[in-house]
């Protein structure tokens, strides 16, 4: 036992000589011992017996044929010892269970957004100097890097290229002006099309989710119910297997054939009981001759049997 909870950080008394090890987060492996440990072979189960493996038995079992030394069962070999063997068959069941790798990508229904997308025409270090076209220093930062570079480029603002130079002055010198006549370009009115549709649209998203909500709530209460059901079902499953184990452990092949051996020997000493009554005239013949034949008859038929188990 010190062996095995050395190997297996993660085991559990569950109560006496009944411990449980984790396979992966939904199985688990259940040691129990017989009474007559270590003299007796382990039975190890998994729970739920659900679990595919060529180790595993439809009931959940483990197979005798999981491990070498399970297989050949002896206490006297040194190498015999619990805790190596369940780490070799959590190893072997772990490989059989696999792994579960997560998609690639989680949400295939969305799709690239480009943040450089900027509108045609647009120029935010751009300075207006005279009608178009208009030449004029732009400074292009690198990510990154410690130069700077400065270079030339020529930016065309179809709004202003009808205008006056004394008109571009006046808008340069009048905030509100500009404001009003920035407002009605062309760009920007795309942009604030484009915004309004997206609220829009967000808006209708947003009710439709609202319109989901008492359906949601309702569908979290049932998933609750169910969840709840389940582990009561669950816990009642653990405790009836416990139970199983515990009475499979009481009429194993060993436990049996000792009990009947003992049987077999209370029999036939009850019957030399009779003879020497018998011969202390205790009984007389006729007495002697009903309990001697019924108790010897005892004997033979749990002999018999002990000789089938043996």
């Amino acid at each position: 036992i010190s062996n095995l909870k050395s190997r297996c950080q993660s085991v559990q008394e569950k109560n006496a000589n009944v411990y449980e090890v984790p396979v992966n987060q939904q199985y688990i492996m259940r040691i129990v011992l017989p009474a007559h440990f270590p003299n007796e072979l382990p039975h190890l189960q998994i729970l739920p017996p659900t679990l595919s493996s060529r180790y595993v038995d439809p009931t959940g079992k483990v197979v005798s044929g999981a491990n070498e030394l399970l297989r050949s069962w002896n206490p006297q070999n040194p190498n015999c010892v619990l805790g190596d063997i369940v780490v070799d068959i959590l190893q072997k069941l772990r490989t059989d269970c696999g792994s579960n790798n997560p998609s690639a990508s989680r949400y295939p229904h969305m799709g690239s957004y480009n943040s450089g997308t900027v509108p045609v025409n647009y120029s935010p270090n751009s300075t207006v100097v005279n009608s178009s076209p208009i030449s004029t220093p732009i400074q292009s930062h690198s990510y990154g890097s410690q130069e700077q570079k400065r270079e030339t480029t020529h930016v065309s603002f179809p709004e202003i290229e009808g205008l006056s130079s004394q008109r571009i002055q006046q808008l340069l010198d009048n905030e509100q002006a500009f404001e009003d006549f920035f407002r009605e370009t062309n760009c920007v009115r795309m942009l604030e099309v484009a915004r309004d549709e997206s609220r829009k649209k967000n808006q209708e998203r947003a009710q439709k989710n609202l319109d989901k909500e008492s359906r949601i709530k309702e569908e979290n209460a049932r998933l609750s119910g169910v969840t709840k059901q389940l582990n009561e079902l669950r816990l009642k499953y653990e405790k009836l297997s416990t139970q199983q184990a515990e009475l499979m452990s009481q009429y194993s092949p060993s436990v049996i054939k000792e009990k009947l051996s003992i049987a077999t020997d209370e029999a036939e000493e009850e019957s030399e009981n009779i003879i020497n009554e018998y011969k202390d005239g205790d009984i007389s013949i006729s007495s002697f001759i009903d309990q001697y034949f019924e108790k010897r008859k005892i004997y033979h038929a749990r002999k018999a049997k002990l000789e089938c188990v043996s």
